[in-house]
């Protein structure tokens, strides 16, 4: 048997104000090239950063007044978020050095 707990609904007179600002910014850079007659270098870069702010702020109605003039500290906050990666390769590619090697080899014989 399952047994459902009712609470009552309580209205709460509240304004909430919500700034927010977000950038982000990316970009790979990628150099391909022989360095001989059967090989390739790949060299590449890759760089991404992600920033937000956001502030938000809440009041509650204050009756006496009449106005949403009581900050609510539970409820706002203000953070800044900064996430940034970054990596780079180095690459010649197996097989042509594989084959430039088997080259190399059978020209001695």
């Amino acid at each position: 048997m399952i047994s459902l707990k009712v609470t009552p609904q309580v209205l709460v007179k509240q304004k909430n104000t919500r700034n927010a600002n977000t950038q982000n910014f990316g970009g790979t850079v990628t150099y391909t090239g022989p360095t001989g007659r059967r090989s390739l270098l790949e060299i590449s870069f890759y760089y991404n950063t992600n920033s937000e702010q956001s502030d938000r702020k809440t009041y509650d109605y204050n009756s006496g007044s009449g106005k949403y003039d009581q900050y609510n500290t539970l409820l706002s906050n203000e953070f800044t978020f900064l996430f940034l990666i970054s990596y780079s390769s180095f690459l010649i590619p197996l097989f042509l050095i594989l084959l430039s090697l088997l080259s190399t080899i059978n020209s001695h014989e």
